[in-house]
């Protein structure tokens, strides 16, 4: 058995509220303590994953690190813009991706609210989901001029919104969880050359954003200090396109989707020869 664990359960929904009867979360315990026990190898999406996993007391040796990364499939190649209803001339502030629990986008439209005096920067958020419709109506109550909403796009088409981007936006809630977090959206951005502002704790995300010099890193959950990297990245348009090129590639060179694909399969292949299996389809037979 390989398991692949793209998020700690149920220590991912305990923090945020989502299961609060302790009967549930006692059950997806004895589910998690489970999987892990029986799996013969893990693979896990990210550092902070990997190290919640260990911290069960599984030995470290039966776990890999195979994490998200750019498809060159997708992202190689020309990509017209997408028309997102802005000026031609306007800097967009883009965030492409689930409009759900974990990331706090009120706090990108608590920054756009201060955005508004200045008229040639603006705010465009691509994609669905369950906190989709209280964004629009925080939106409205704002009085919003400079945000947009666009519905969920094909994987395929998202490198044509990005090329009308000019920072891409990821935004997370002030909890200790995130520290560990590293979204696919990560990946998109700094593919498409994107500088990359992220508003998370210190952890995974911040410290890449250090190694690879590709964006502005700020507080969770702190509409100010967005507002301010937002407004220093229009104005320093050059900087921005710097650090978007440095970002793809370093994207390119330790990310590229086939290379940890390869890594994925020689992992199934070892697993599959491995003396446990074939004792195991010897008995099967």
């Amino acid at each position: 058995m390989l398991l692949e664990v793209r998020d700690l359960w149920p220590d991912s929904i305990i923090p945020m509220g989502v299961v609060k009867d302790s009967r549930v979360i006692a059950a997806a315990r004895k589910m998690e303590h489970y999987a892990y026990r029986r799996a013969d190898r893990i693979v896990a999406l990210t550092e902070g994953i990997r190290d919640g996993i260990a911290a069960q007391g599984i030995p470290a040796g039966r776990i890999s690190l195979i994490t998200n990364g750019v498809d060159l499939d997708i992202a190689g190649g020309e990509h017209p813009p997408a028309d997102v209803g802005v000026p031609d001339d306007a800097f967009v502030a883009m965030y492409v991706g689930n409009h759900g629990t974990y990331s706090s986008l009120r706090t990108v439209l608590q920054a756009a609210k201060m955005l508004e005096d200045d008229p040639s920067i603006r705010i465009v958020l691509v994609g669905g989901g369950d906190q989709k419709p209280m964004l629009q109506e925080m939106a409205r109550d704002l009085g919003l001029q400079n945000t947009t909403f666009i519905d969920s796009v094909p994987k395929r088409a998202v490198p044509s919104y990005l090329e009308r981007a000019d920072i891409g936006l990821i935004p997370y809630q002030d909890m200790p969880l995130f520290a560990g977090a590293l979204p696919n959206k990560t990946f998109d951005y700094m593919a498409a050359g994107r500088p990359l502002l992220a508003a998370a704790p210190v952890g995974e995300l911040t410290g890449l954003i250090d190694r690879a010099d590709c964006g502005w890193n700020v507080a969770p959950e702190d509409p100010a200090a967005m507002a301010a990297a937002i407004r220093d990245a229009a104005a320093n348009r050059a900087t921005g396109l710097a650090r978007g090129a440095r970002g793809r590639e370093y994207a390119l060179a330790e990310y590229d989707r086939a290379v940890l694909a390869a890594r994925f399969v020689r992992l199934v292949d070892d697993l599959a020869a491995s003396p446990r299996s074939r004792a195991r389809r010897r008995r099967a037979k």
